[in-house]
Order: structure tokens, then C-alpha cells, then sequence
């Protein structure tokens, strides 16, 4: 399994993506993690293991299924006690394969507001 470096929408301009590993990729989750994705017209499915099971059993992996026709998707950030595993990663894995498929770990910033 390949890691992903975290790329900080601060100090990183461009997001530059690496090609998925076929056996799988994973990354450091603060929290604020995201993912952008690019792949192939044929479409594909980046599935993201849960860390933990919770009290009511085993829980899906959360799939991010990109359709045909489409080549680019994102994510929303992960939550660290859903999909964090003991070591503070989380783990991904693509089908029906990684051919093609470019990915980027991104943290995002965001600025909350409180109304006026």
C-alpha cells in the first residue's frame, strides 16, 4: 500500500496527483483530508475502509463511485473516528482496478464564520 503525502490548499497552489497503487493507497487523517480524483471515462470506484466498527456492527466501506463518462471526483474530509485505523491512516482501494486512476490527498482549510 502507497502512501499519499498531504497536500495543504495553504501553502500548495497547484494539487499535483499520483497514479493509485494497485494494491491500495493511505494517509495521515487529521480531520481535514479530502480527496481529488481523476481516472479514466470508463468509469470506477474508490472505496475507503472504516477504521473501526462502531456499536451497531461492521460498516460499509464509503464508496466513491465515479460514473461513466465522468473523470474527475472529490470527497468530503474524513472523519478521524470513523475512518482512521490504529495508526491514524486511512486506507483506499479502487475497482475494478487502479489503471488510469490519478489521486491526491488534499487538506482544506475552511473559515467559519459567525453570522452577524
Amino acid at each position: 500500500m502507497a502512501n499519499l503525502p498531504i497536500q495543504d490548499t495553504e501553502t500548495d497552489t497547484t494539487i499535483t496527483f499520483q497514479a493509485a497503487d494497485p494494491a491500495g493507497d493511505s494517509f495521515e487523517n487529521d480531520g481535514s483530508i479530502s480527496l481529488s480524483i481523476v481516472g479514466p471515462a470508463t468509469g470506477f470506484t474508490v472505496s475507503v475502509a472504516n477504521g473501526r466498527d462502531c456499536d451497531f456492527g461492521v460498516h460499509p466501506p464509503f464508496d466513491i463511485v465515479v460514473p461513466v463518462a465522468s473523470t474527475t471526483a472529490s470527497s468530503p474530509r474524513f472523519s478521524t473516528f470513523r475512518f482512521n485505523d490504529a495508526s491514524g491512516r486511512v486506507s483506499i482501494t479502487y475497482s475494478p482496478s487502479a489503471v488510469g486512476i490519478q489521486i491526491a490527498a488534499v487538506r482544506r482549510h475552511v473559515l467559519l464564520v459567525d453570522p452577524v
